[in-house]
């Protein structure tokens, strides 16, 4: 049995340990928390190469460019880059709407007694010093810090021998990260259990408007918007673009990797480029320098993991003010330049959104993740066989066709959102700290006869001939004054029972 488990592909693997992590979760419940050890231990690991992976995988995919290289990318290719960015950043924006409007509080947030800090676009943006971004794990400094020492390097004819050594080091990250590829099924398996055995109907609950929203968002952009955008430059129809691609994408989401499919995009892009400039020699061969870049930048598909965030903000009731969003949206699209595991962590520290709420994108992912491969794979085709016909001077732009993807892209989120919205408009945010706090008892149990006297069973004010000391010793009894219903000093619990600061402190 453990052979033939054995023997099954990683992505199977994976599946099987979430499906076993859900089971263990629900059955035992609490008792399998434990486990979150070794889930926070594998979420560790994965997060160890990351940053060091996308610092020289930068430089070395920027250094190996020569000047025209480098001049297409900057000219036709980012030009491409910023559009596909900006309609991306844009779902992130109009996401909020999707989610139910509720009314919830919270005892206590850190978010409300610190004030919320300015986004420091300096220090967030400028290594002053680069390893003190690396050590701290400033995604966006580090990323910058990368691009300028690739950017240098294009122009140095005596960058060979750094390049291969950088080459070794990409190598021996990259082997070093699929080792710890291995055991994501334990490390899925545990933190699913802990996640399914802790959290409560309602997260879950909530879990679900996040799984309906991110599909909405998720077929407009990978299903419909890249592929239409493509048929109003190319002069190729939408089955003509995503029919032969569509091993290549199942393989992606059957692998959760869009990087072993990179070959096969490649080919692909390359038949659409022979067919909209056949009589171009260069155009093709473009398409070797385009796909590896679009593969090292984020795509549209991996800046929609940035809905977590929102989704994190509307659960956890930590509202994104309308000055923040510039600086989250940036700072997301700098982030994604590294890995979803650094940069989760950092957006949720930089807008204050509990940490906590990372284990839930941990299990999120496995469900999300797939699909963003396959929004993943449709950009990166997409956008080499685009590129590749602009700079053959073959692009043959379509208003029409410019006009139904608007309207249609338009016209499926709005659909989606009030879709979303109105199916989840009874399912209220996860908010279970009221509850708890209502229902807690006294703090120390108490055995002391307690009785509760009104106003008018309690004696008229002391006339001064004795202390307050020597009344208590000869009533036998101390009585002890309160306002009723003052939280959080004296309230009564869902019990009945008179609790609160005040009380505890009188027991």
């Amino acid at each position: 049995m453990l052979r033939r488990i054995y023997s099954m592909s990683l992505a199977t693997q994976v599946l099987i340990g979430f499906i076993v992590g859900v089971a263990s979760g629900v059955f035992f419940g609490d008792l399998i928390a434990p486990l979150g050890i070794a889930g926070d231990a594998f979420i560790g690991l994965l997060q160890m190469t990351v940053l060091p992976y996308v610092f020289v995988s930068l430089i070395l995919g920027l250094g190996r460019l020569s000047s025209g290289s480098a001049g297409i990318l900057v000219r036709r290719a980012m030009l491409l880059l910023g559009i596909l960015w900006a309609v991306a950043l844009s779902f992130i924006v109009i996401m909020p709407l999707a989610y139910p409007q509720v009314e919830s509080g919270s005892y206590f947030s850190y978010s409300l007694v610190e004030p919320t800090p300015k986004f420091d676009f300096i220090n967030l943006f400028i290594p002053a010093n680069p390893f003190s971004s690396l050590a701290t794990g400033t995604v966006p400094a580090v990323v910058v810090f990368a691009l300028a020492i690739g950017a240098a390097l294009i122009g140095i004819e005596s960058k060979r021998p750094f390049l291969e050594a950088l080459d070794t080091i990409s190598t021996s990250l990259s082997r070093v990260s699929k080792f710890i590829a291995r055991l994501s099924p334990i490390g899925v398996f545990a933190i699913t259990a802990r996640a399914a055995g802790t959290l409560d109907v309602a997260e879950l609950q909530s879990l679900e408007i996040y799984f309906a929203t991110y599909l909405v968002f998720w077929f407009a952009l990978a299903i419909w918007f890249l592929p239409m955008f493509a048929t109003a430059f190319l002069p190729l129809k939408y089955r003509e673009i995503m029919g032969p691609a569509r091993d290549a994408l199942i393989t992606a989401f059957a692998t959760g990797s869009v990087f072993v499919v990179l070959p096969l995009l490649a080919d692909h892009a390359k038949v659409l480029v022979r067919k909209c400039a056949p009589e171009s020699e260069d155009a093709p061969s473009s398409v070797d320098v385009l796909i590896p870049l679009a593969f090292a930048f984020p795509g549209p598909g991996e800046i929609l993991i940035l809905g977590f965030i929102v989704f994190a903000s509307w659960l956890s009731g930590v509202a994104i003010s309308l000055a923040q969003w510039p600086g989250f949206l940036i700072s997301g699209l700098f982030s994604k330049f590294g890995s979803s595991m650094v940069a989760i962590p950092f957006l949720l520290d930089q807008l204050r959104i509990p940490a906590d709420l990372f284990q839930l994108y941990v299990v999120a992912n496995v469900f999300t993740g797939r699909f963003g491969m396959v929004a993943s794979g449709a950009f990166i085709l997409m956008f080499g066989a685009v590129s590749a016909c602009s700079l053959a001077g073959k692009l043959q732009v379509s208003k029409n066709r410019l006009i139904v993807v608007a309207v249609g892209t338009a016209a499926i989120v709005l659909l989606g959102v009030l879709g979303v919205r109105l199916f989840f408009s009874d399912v209220s945010r996860a908010d279970s700290g009221s509850d708890d706090f209502m229902s807690r008892e006294l703090m120390i149990p108490s055995s002391l006869q307690v009785t509760e006297l009104d106003s008018e069973q309690a004696e008229s004010s002391p006339d001064g001939s004795e202390s307050a000391l020597e009344r208590i010793r000869s009533r036998g009894t101390l009585r002890v004054g309160y306002r009723d219903q003052r939280l959080p000093f004296t309230f009564r619990n869902t019990s009945g029972q008179l609790v609160g600061y005040d009380i505890d402190l009188a027991h």
